[in-house]
């Protein structure tokens, strides 16, 4: 994790962007809670309802019900922390090596904002907990293996949350060690949780949305590098700029294809002439992979542009279940577990990024291979060793390249 900072990012004054998630997730900010009087007397109420119904008898799912097929089970209010419990001992059934560090904060961060929200009647120790870990660096060991679907993160998150009561295991201080003896270290007390909060934890899209979140920032830097090695790539082979004209782009007008290509234009630019008019058939255009990499690219930067919203809506919504009306104290039952827009889209991130390395793939082997590198050196690796000149593509333009092999 990177090096900690004053800088903060506050919960309860609206949306976090993804930026800020990602800045907690590294370690470059902390996290607060705010002292909006609106943004706590919201969560007060919301835990005002959940009292009233558990004192009047009513049926809440989860929570004075069963799970499932089993919602038809109803129990007492004694019985419900121990419902509760016993839900987070069922899901941690995880395996495999752990998630990261930086995932499992971002997860964290995620199911804040989603409590932050007032709809889950839960408590400001709960919330307060979750900061104190994020704060402090105390992170739940999260195996890679489990229920991450459309039923919510449920074995992943069951983790995080036994860790909050001082359960299971967790990474502090550069080890690997007791959730128990962590907060020990740490001075803090281990979580009670109250009737609902077992299931709030758990029952939501955190996880994958805190992966999301990070394989979306990490995204734009892979578009910048490969925009970058792009322009590199045709500057090495002497290629031709005017692949990347503005009318060819505005004749299919992509917003993220646009943008590419005028990246490209502008690292390509030059005070010197242009080289003559190629002489020879095929030099005529570049191959593939440099002709068109503003085309492969701009698929990436295009879908860049939704997906962000779509990870950035789902961090900061509620995807909990069943939820209260705060303004009127109605118990909602509903589907917001369902993490299909994350998976539609982490489905299509995966497809424009899988792309985008088969192109820089192609450009390497260009500029590796002699048959096709315009006289660069073979496998770019130069040696003392006998010259020879080779043509570098253009009428006029001759570069001198030793005869070259590389040592194993």
């Amino acid at each position: 994790m990177s090096r900690k900072s004053d800088d903060m990012v506050v919960i309860g004054e609206g949306n976090v962007p993804l930026d800020r998630i990602v800045a907690v997730a590294t370690g470059r900010a902390r996290v607060a809670l705010s002292n909006d009087e609106a943004f706590r007397s919201r969560l007060d109420r919301s835990m005002s309802h959940l009292r009233r119904m558990l004192k009047s008898g009513g049926l809440i799912y989860g929570v004075t019900t069963g799970f499932g097929g089993s919602c038809g089970t109803q129990l007492s209010a004694d019985q419900a922390r121990e419902l509760g419990q016993n839900l987070l001992r069922f899901h941690g059934c995880g395996t495999g090596d752990p998630i990261g560090i930086e995932e499992t904060r971002a997860s964290m961060l995620c199911r804040l904002l989603n409590l932050a929200q007032g709809y889950s009647a839960v408590s400001w120790d709960l919330l307060e907990q979750i900061v104190a870990f994020l704060n402090k660096g105390i992170t739940p060991v999260v195996p890679g293996q489990g229920s991450v679907g459309a039923s919510g993160d449920l074995t992943p998150m069951s983790y995080i949350g036994a860790a909050l009561a001082g359960q299971r295991e967790v990474f502090f201080n550069g080890e690997r060690m007791p959730a128990s003896r962590a907060l020990e270290i740490a001075g803090i007390q281990p979580l009670e949780f109250s009737e609902k909060e077992c299931l709030s934890i758990i029952n939501g899209t955190s996880v994958m949305t805190g992966i999301a979140a990070l394989a979306f920032d990490r995204s734009l830097r892979i578009l910048d590098a490969a925009i970058c090695g792009s322009a590199l790539a045709v500057h090495a082979l002497a290629g031709h700029a005017h692949h990347f004209h503005p009318a060819i782009f505005r004749a299919k007008p992509f917003p993220g294809q646009e943008r590419v290509a005028e990246k490209l234009r502008g690292l390509l630019e030059s005070h010197k002439s242009p080289p003559p008019e190629a002489s020879e058939p095929e030099m005529l255009q570049d191959p593939y992979s440099l002709r068109c990499s503003p085309h492969m690219l701009g698929v990436l930067a295009d879908a860049l542009d939704w997906i962000g919203p779509w990870v950035e809506t789902e961090a900061n919504g509620v995807s909990d279940n069943p939820i209260f009306d705060v303004e009127t104290g109605e118990l909602l039952t509903g589907g917001n577990f369902y993490g299909g827009h994350i998976a539609f889209a982490m489905d299509a991130l995966k497809t424009a990024l899988a792309s985008v390395a088969d192109m820089c793939d192609r450009q390497i082997a260009l500029l590796v291979d002699t048959r096709f590198n315009r006289g660069l050196p073979a496998c770019l690796v130069r040696i003392e060793g006998k010259k020879r000149k080779l043509h570098h593509g253009f009428k006029g333009i001759q570069v001198t390249a030793s005869a070259l092999t590389a040592e194993a």
